[in-house]
């Protein structure tokens, strides 16, 4: 477990700027790019560059490199830090433009996840043909061949179904969800076609399910995550559906530095590691039963995670 931050008077001076209490609410919500907080912001890059120096000085964040770009995020010491985190909260509700600021951040956000429909509006129909770097399919079954005979399933960023079909011949009720409406087409016209009644078919975002809380045994985000604007968040809304007991399986890039993934495939994450993923489930109270790095023929790596709801 990650040691807390140390209450001392450089922390508090780094803190009682209001730019760099701005970036600190900013990056609660997800990982940033310099030229992101900028447009979030308002202010010169050179202004934003200084104050996220300050912010790392002050063991505050964190950053990483992913392929030509640098995201930053909460330094694991603040994520151990709840009463540092409910004083920020708290004077971030004092801030005068809070609000202008969280719907830049919004826009933001929105536009990631818009980048990435546009990607599978564009390939609907055909998206099962495009080599996937991960392995797709072949991965998963070679994951958890065996997770089978559940009474309900959940099939998350589901594109053309074929976990859905897979999950079909072995659970009681499959629910694919799908954010592309007409990806979702494509669905109701397989499902239809093959004859599996019990697959229901809905529209969602992975950040925003449309079912209700402890409504599953298991649930699956195959391949979807690096797709995702809030990868924690979506993980924290996949534990929401679950049962106690339910089991959560992740698989997804290894963290690599293909740049190329974004424009062909839609991503907008470059992989992640395995250690980051086990960390965001531990933050939630569900520490992996299982986890694993899988090597596919003629792919990117893959990290496989299997969860089990506490």
């Amino acid at each position: 477990m990650s040691e807390s931050l140390t209450p001392s008077l450089k922390l508090f001076r780094i803190i009682a700027d209001e730019t760099r209490l701005k970036i600190l609410m900013i990056l609660e919500r997800a990982e940033f790019t310099v030229g992101e907080l900028v447009r979030v912001l308002g202010i010169h890059q050179s202004n934003t560059s200084r104050h996220l120096q300050q912010l790392r000085e002050g063991s505050l964040v964190d950053d990483r490199r992913e392929g030509a770009l640098v995201y930053y995020r909460w330094s694991e010491a603040l994520r151990a830090s709840q009463d540092f985190q409910s004083m920020l909260k708290s004077a971030w509700l004092e801030i005068p433009d809070r609000e202008a600021v969280e719907g830049h951040l919004e826009a933001l956000l929105t536009q990631r996840r818009q980048q990435s429909q546009q990607f599978f509006d564009s390939v609907a129909g055909r998206y099962s043909k495009i080599a996937e770097p991960g392995g797709g399919t072949e991965a998963l079954l070679r994951g958890f061949g065996s997770l089978l005979n559940f009474d309900h399933a959940v099939d998350i960023g589901s594109g053309e179904g074929d976990i859905s079909l897979f999950l079909a011949r072995g659970c009681k009720k499959v629910t694919a969800i799908d954010l592309n409406q007409k990806m979702l087409d494509v669905l109701r016209d397989r499902f239809q076609r093959e004859g599996f009644s019990q697959i229901e078919v809905r529209q969602g975002d992975m950040e925003h399910l449309p079912l209700e809380d402890s409504c599953a045994d298991l649930a699956i985000l195959s391949q979807v995550l690096h797709h995702a604007a809030t990868p924690e968040k979506a993980l924290e809304e996949t534990l929401r559906i679950l049962k106690p007991g339910g089991r959560l399986v992740l698989l997804d890039l290894l963290a690599h530095d293909q740049d190329w993934v974004r424009d062909r495939l839609g991503d907008q994450w470059l992989g992640f590691e395995l250690q980051r993923v086990k960390g965001w489930l531990a933050q939630l109270g569900c520490p992996p039963e299982r986890e694993e790095v899988i090597h596919v023929q003629d792919g990117l790596p893959a990290v496989l995670v299997i969860a089990q709801k506490k």
